[in-house]
């Protein structure tokens, strides 16, 4: 009987023991999960900004073919050369990576892009900066979260440089909807 217990007390001391090691989290998994984690959202990020450029590019250009106004193309030219750069500094970064960008805007903004094309001639003005208000506002938005969690610092460098620009667009953005609005 003294030896059933001696027995069961030793298999119980060796099961608390090892319990604790099987559950207990493995620190070189968690760093790679962890890892893998800040990989795919500075993955998200380089390409919804690859895309917010790209997208913006082409209103640009759209702006330029249908407006009639040249303070609205200049605004445009603006947009265009701004959002050109910062898409050629953030493939400077993904080509040391190694990662390529994608060459397209994807569904959601080209359905953005054929509203704006299909515009009528006398709300194109108002439809433009609608659009590039609302995209600046998400754009903002992005580069400002991720540059407060990114790990990666070239990233998080091309986040803080890009978002002078950014706020710059909203702002003159914001500016030309009021002028619409006192004109309605």
């Amino acid at each position: 009987m003294k030896t059933n217990i001696l027995i069961s007390s030793i298999a119980a001391a060796g099961l608390f023991a090892v319990v604790p090691a099987i559950f207990a989290e493995d620190p070189v998994k968690t760093e790679v999960a962890a890892s893998q984690s800040d990989a795919a959202a500075d993955g998200r990020f380089m390409d919804a900004a690859t895309r917010v450029g790209l997208t913006e590019i082409k209103a640009g250009e759209i702006a330029k073919a249908k407006t009639s106004r040249d303070d609205v193309k200049d605004f445009a030219k603006m947009i265009i050369k701004d959002h050109t750069q910062a898409n050629k500094d953030l493939k400077v970064v993904t080509d040391k990576m190694g990662i390529d960008l994608p060459k397209d805007v994807g569904a959601e903004n080209q359905a953005m892009l054929d509203k704006l094309n299909g515009a009528a001639a006398a709300d194109f003005d108002r439809t433009f900066f609608n659009m590039m208000v609302d995209d600046h506002q998400k754009a903002v938005t992005l580069f400002e979260n991720f540059s407060r969690t990114t790990k990666s610092a070239e990233l998080k460098a091309f986040a803080d440089n890009t978002l002078p620009k950014l706020r710059l667009h909203l702002q003159k953005g914001v500016e030309w909807q009021k002028t619409f609005v006192s004109r309605q």
